[in-house]
């Protein structure tokens, strides 16, 4: 299960908080409709996504297609993701999607 909750965000251009997602320990196609609607929340929201990859174990296709979409739809709105705590078993699966780039967009040092 994933939720959204609202944590200040300092490094914002903006004084609005960031929304935040802790993303489940299982990212696999079961999970991909209940980590949309999470994330269709936190992009309603208009606030930048802060994304907490550090409980994840497994990571399916489906689910990365879905962070994507949600990071589209956040710059759309002129805000950005950020990831924090990416897991071993994140990294590596992104890596593997060929979305090594993503990651290294979503690092918050950038």
């Amino acid at each position: 299960m994933v939720s959204v909750a609202q944590k200040s965000n300092k490094k914002s251009k903006s004084s609005e908080a960031a929304a935040e997602l802790l993303l489940p320990v299982t990212m696999d196609i079961s999970e991909a409709v209940g980590l949309k609607k999470a994330l269709m929340l936190a992009v309603d929201s208009d606030r930048d996504l802060n994304l907490d990859a550090s409980d994840v174990e497994r990571m399916s296709a489906a689910c990365a297609q879905v962070l994507i979409a949600a990071d589209r739809d956040v710059e759309e709105r002129g805000h950005r993701v950020r990831m924090t705590g990416a897991s071993t078993v994140m990294q590596s699966a992104m890596t593997e999607l060929g979305l090594g780039q993503l990651m290294e967009k979503w690092s918050p040092d950038k």
